[in-house]
């Protein structure tokens, strides 16, 4: 059995444990016993969202939201007395639905409010608790509004617990090194082939880098992907992060570094031409996760981790001209390591979650957010946009897609912390 199958298991065994015993607490403090399987509800999305542990603030924040749309969605039932309750319950919900569905991503996916799935279980929550209570036996407890948010909030505490003591446990049981360990009884297309970094590239605590190009720790990052290139096997390294953060330069950097070892592949040579942007609509989100053949992308990853002996050849993109050159990159079969960098290698959705398990080892740059937007603005005006519409194209844009890769960072290998630039 793997060290990576141990830990789960521990970690498992544990949860179980932690769970039933901070329960109560909540159970013989509060005269809301009965609804101490609420408390599970934060834990199990924290870990569906594969969230890190900071992004339960913004999970609660969320959940206050959605109970907040229900309290409003009640106002308004209670201001409309002559509208027949199915008919509110069917238009209104379907209407509250499509407003968080689209206001939350747009106007709130970069701020704390923005966690959608926390919002949705908010309101639903609120609404049962709503209809629920008149059907209550007599003397029997019904929680309130405010009694939701102290239940979720005591479940996101919960959930801060249960992954500070797995971690720090299982970390001692198992050291430090068990998550990277490949789990070999599961299925060998699901797990990703990562190797460990040559000796001193990285701190046992691992791994969180604060990278800048001029101060040595560079050479971290090069030792790790050096460990990749080793001859006989080819080998993926993906690095990902919002627009601005320093993707490709990274990339030149490391592959300078490696000389004939490494190719570098951007996704971006997968950029949707102009004219089909312009036909589908989406041209002026250029950029979008759905402004790319994500598909074509996938496709290509897959032949080069199997090269069978054949040169593959892979698109460019030219900001000059706005548009990508297929066959430009020529990948030889024995070259052992490519380089692939972009902003959506991490995003969880399809068909972009194809991507991460076909990446030996992913690196998410997270730079100084003032001094990214100031280069993305600097780099739009550089290839021909007024300082005024850059400045409009990276609010509008830039940042929309900013947000939707932010949660990428907890599925990569490694942070790149600080300005790469």
């Amino acid at each position: 059995m793997s060290s990576q199958t141990k830990g789960i298991l521990i970690q498992a065994v544990l949860g179980a444990v932690l769970i039933s015993i901070l329960m109560i607490p909540f159970q013989g403090l509060t005269p809301f016993a009965p609804y101490s399987a609420m408390l599970i509800f934060p834990v199990m999305l924290f870990f569906t969202l594969q969230a890190p542990p900071k992004a339960l603030l913004g999970m609660f924040a969320s959940f206050a939201c959605g109970v907040g749309w229900a309290g409003l969605f009640m106002l308004v039932k209670d201001v409309l007395p002559g509208v027949p309750f199915e008919l509110m319950m069917g238009v209104g919900v379907a209407l509250v639905i499509f407003l968080i569905l689209s206001v939350h991503p747009i106007l709130l996916g970069g701020t704390p409010f923005g966690v959608v799935p926390a919002v949705l279980l908010g309101l639903i929550e609120s609404l049962l608790v709503m209809l629920l209570t008149p059907m209550l036996a007599a003397g029997e407890p019904g929680p309130n509004l405010l009694w939701l948010l102290v239940i979720f909030g005591y479940g996101c505490l919960m959930t801060l617990v249960l992954v500070v003591v797995q971690d720090r446990l299982v970390s001692a049981v198992l050291g430090t090194t068990w998550r990277s360990a490949p789990t070999e009884d599961a299925p060998s297309s699901q797990i990703p082939t990562t190797r460990p970094a040559a000796p001193g590239a990285c701190a046992a605590e691992c791994p969180d880098y604060g990278l800048s190009m001029d101060d040595g720790r560079l050479d971290g990052l090069v030792a790790r992907a050096r460990a990749l290139a080793e001859p006989g096997a080819r080998r993926i390294l993906g690095i990902a992060g919002p627009p601005g953060s320093g993707k490709s330069t990274v990339a030149a950097a490391v592959l300078a570094a490696l000389g004939s070892s490494a190719v570098v592949v951007s996704m971006d040579g997968f950029h949707l031409a102009g004219a089909e942007l312009v036909r589908l609509g989406r041209a002026g989100r250029k950029g979008a996760p759905d402004t790319f053949d994500a598909a074509g992308y996938v496709a290509l990853l897959r032949r080069l981790r199997e090269p069978a002996g054949e040169t593959v050849y892979a698109p460019e993109f030219h900001r000059d001209v706005e548009e990508s050159y297929a066959g430009s990159i020529a990948v030889p079969p024995d070259v052992p390591l490519v380089i692939t960098e972009g902003n959506y290698l991490l995003l969880d959705e399809q068909p972009w979650s194809r991507v991460r398990v076909l990446l030996d080892e992913a690196w998410f740059l997270a730079p100084d957010d003032v001094e990214r937007v100031t280069r993305l603005v600097e780099r739009h005006v550089r290839f021909g946009k007024s300082p005024e519409d850059a400045r409009e194209w990276v609010r509008r844009s830039d940042e929309r897609n900013t947000a939707l890769v932010a949660p990428g960072r907890a599925r990569a290998d490694v942070v790149v912390l600080g300005d790469p630039v």
